[in-house]
């Protein structure tokens, strides 16, 4: 059993053997008196006694140390005490072994009386002592304080036959024995009834934790269920709003009544990011954020957060530039959602804090091996600059750079703080580089897989359309810098042949021997009808395709506008380079084919390219009827129904391509009715597409839908262009299929 397990102890005199240590120290009074007189003390006896106190003092040092001062420094004097006391003990004995004179024994009594004062000074202050529990066992203390007095006491009896002095030696040792048995029951006792005391205070903590861990982990749940409805419930009037707007954009509507429209759509978007934010931290919080793992490209990632934010890069008058670095791979596998959110963000930011200027993203290798890749992202801007001091605020939660009540750029101080934790999820990390004045480099990293062979199909079949624009001769018309230098780096990439140039004068200066097969012209910075014939008159045996590329623009306003015409394609800004591919690819076809046509001759609507049947499942009232004007928008006449019910219903009357199929509804929602259309047609190529509308669709809630046999999904609040990315997607499987049959 260990010495000392009570976790404190009052000690009255720390460095004698129990627990009325005031007594012997009486005791050593005594017999130093007693020593004072060799008629009663004889030399040897005296010898032996102080043999026996040095002993003690000496082994109440160690014993000390190692109980009581253990990492508590309040408690030095009293080491060194004991420390100086044993030094001059020796020294006395040393002393009273060579001259045993009245000097000798006199100090030994004012040493005893000090050490007598200092114990009971102990003992009236009531010093407590921490006691280090496992430093010393109970054999070592018999050993020091049982077994060597009483064998040093017997030698004692030993030599000598004074009867009082063998009473005084037989007393104290009783008492040395009575009371380290004393002192070891008390503490056998005490040790029994607090580990009993401590089994139960444990039960009791157990239990209480296990209540308090039910009761976490219902909260959790609740609040869970309570975010998901709250996102369903905001998110369901929000597709309303937005997707009315959207509609509206595309009428007849003067200048004034355009821009009231626009600023309504710019504040739901606004009012979805922050519900989108906060949704997000809460998740993240709460240890309930699932990564995707899936494969995606990245121009596909940077080209939709463009074309997301190109209206307020309009506003701001701001370019919108990227590029990929050549050994960069385009197609990888990890979280597309998530990284282009992080993306997002950061052009967002730079485009609110950049008047007149650009925004830069580099996609660039950082580390490879043969199982993972290492993707960096800079985002650079030449906007106002971040000062040192704001630096150290980006990335904490709740704080912004302007947090007064008249800050300008508005936002919840959620934005950085969730994409340093995004960023950290995906084993990447984020930091900034900025100068006052001269705008600010945001970087991030992610960790990505390689794609698995299949997926890696879409980039072999670029490659093998690449061999029809290498060597091309291409003449970049554009006064932006930036902008002409990422678009040559780029268009070099593919194997072409690029020349830039900022004026008509240097347009008309590129060498007879290498005419260019395409021409892009910014028609917002040149006249381009003045241009395309001067450049015609110079290349007269040569047919050049001349590509427009229009300034940042709205496509929910392409309806109304007036193209430029004798253009064999347009291209927007922010300029795509996947749109920017395809018109190459396209138009050199036609060349070669001899249809060369100008853009706009056949136009037709999506619906005559890809003849869909579609059926939506919806039971919201507005949403139905948003989600039929947005496909009338394309020439799509569909079929709705209210519920999943009814979609089993309707797949006996008529045969669909598509189902548009909402997860919330009532009586059977859309996953239960997804697995009974799929019990009920086993063969994918008998059953519709069932393509998921869900206001929970990001990360793993679309995963869901997936699992449940859905083959893709679309969030709540419906954006136009993403409801025509599906419908193409699918449209040309429908049409590959109906081909083959």
């Amino acid at each position: 059993m260990s010495f000392f397990y009570m976790d404190s102890y009052y000690w009255k005199i720390p460095f004698i053997l129990a627990s009325k240590p005031f007594v012997l120290g009486f005791l050593l009074i005594v017999l130093s008196l007693l020593s004072l007189d060799d008629s009663y003390f004889s030399y040897k006896i005296y010898i032996a006694i102080n043999c026996v106190y040095i002993w003690i003092v000496t082994m109440n040092y160690f014993v000390f140390r190692l109980v009581y001062l253990s990492g508590i420094n309040q408690y030095k004097k009293y080491s060194n005490f004991i420390l100086y006391l044993m030094f001059f003990s020796w020294i006395g004995l040393i002393l009273s072994i060579l001259n045993p004179g009245f000097f000798v024994k006199s100090s030994l009594l004012v040493e005893n009386f000090l050490i007598f004062i200092f114990f009971m000074y102990s003992f009236v202050s009531k010093i407590r002592f921490r006691i280090n529990l496992e430093r010393i066992d109970s054999w070592i203390v018999s050993l020091f304080y049982l077994i060597v007095p009483i064998i040093a006491f017997t030698v004692v009896s030993i030599l000598t036959d004074n009867k009082i002095i063998f009473y005084i030696q037989r007393i104290v040792l009783l008492y040395i024995v009575f009371v380290s048995l004393y002192q070891s029951l008390i503490i056998s006792i005490s040790e029994h009834s607090r580990l009993g005391k401590l089994r139960e205070d444990m039960e009791k903590r157990n239990l209480e934790i296990l209540k308090f861990a039910e009761k976490a982990k219902e909260s959790t749940r609740l609040k869970g269920e309570f975010l998901a409805n709250m996102s369903h419930e905001l998110r369901t009037p929000l597709n309303g709003i937005l997707g009315s707007a959207n509609l509206l954009v595309g009428t007849k509507l003067n200048q004034e009544q355009r821009d009231y429209l626009e600023t309504l759509r710019i504040c739901g978007n606004n009012l979805l990011v922050i519900i989108n934010e906060i949704l997000d931290y809460s998740k993240i919080e709460a240890n309930k954020l699932e990564l995707e793992h899936i494969p995606f490209e990245i121009n596909s990632c940077i080209e939709n957060v463009f074309e997301l934010l190109a209206p307020a890069a309009a506003a701001q008058e701001t370019e919108l530039i990227y590029v990929i670095d050549l050994h960069a791979p385009n197609i990888v596998v990890g979280d597309y959602t998530r990284i282009q959110q992080v993306t997002t963000h950061l052009v967002d930011n730079a485009i609110k804090f950049t008047k007149n200027g650009y925004a830069f993203v580099k996609v660039k290798m950082e580390s490879s091996d043969d199982k993972k890749r290492m993707i960096k992202f800079d985002v650079i801007d030449t906007g106002s600059g971040i000062s040192k001091k704001d630096i150290g605020k980006l990335f904490k939660t709740f704080s912004q750079i302007d947090d007064s009540s008249t800050r300008k750029y508005g936002g919840t101080g959620l934005g950085l703080s969730i994409a340093k934790r995004l960023t950290e999820l995906m084993g990447g990390s984020i930091g900034v580089k900025s100068e006052l004045g001269k705008g600010s480099v945001f970087s991030f990293t992610v960790q990505v897989d390689f794609p698995e062979q299949e997926n890696d199909e879409k980039e072999k079949n670029n490659q093998i359309k690449r061999l029809q624009i290498q060597n091309k001769v291409l003449c970049i018309v554009e006064k932006n810098i930036f902008l002409a230098n990422a678009m040559q780096q780029t268009c070099e990439n593919w194997g072409m042949e690029v020349y830039l140039a900022a004026s008509e004068q240097e347009a008309l200066a590129i060498p007879l021997q290498s005419p260019p097969t395409y021409v892009l012209i910014s028609t917002d910075d040149f006249d381009y009808d003045m241009l395309r014939t001067k450049l015609i008159e110079k290349y007269l045996d040569q047919q050049i395709i001349f590509i427009a590329m229009l300034k940042n623009s709205n496509i929910y306003y392409s309806d109304n506008k007036v193209y430029p015409k004798n253009f064999a394609s347009i291209i927007n800004k922010p300029i795509r380079y996947s749109q920017l591919f395809d018109s190459l690819i396209e138009t050199v076809s036609e060349k070669q084919n001899g249809k060369l046509k100008p853009f706009g001759a056949d136009l037709k609507k999506l619906s005559d390219i890809y003849p869909l049947r579609i059926l939506v499942a919806e039971d919201n009232v507005v949403n139905q009827k948003l989600i039929t004007n947005m496909l009338k928008k394309y020439g799509y006449i569909c079929d709705i129904v209210a519920n999943g019910n009814e979609v089993l219903e309707a797949l006996t009357r008529n045969i669909y391509d598509i189902i548009l199929m909402d997860v919330q509804m009532p009586d059977l929602d859309g996953i239960e009715a997804t697995k009974k259309i799929i019990l009920k047609y086993p063969k994918s190529s008998t059953r519709p597409h069932i393509i998921a509308m869900t206001a929970h669709a990001r990360g793993a809630e679309g995963q869901v839908c997936l699992d449940a046999g859905m083959e893709g999904y679309l969030g709540k609040p419906i954006d136009m262009k993403e409801l025509k990315q599906v419908l193409e997607f699918w449209g040309n499987k429908v049409n590959k299929i109906k081909s083959s049959s």
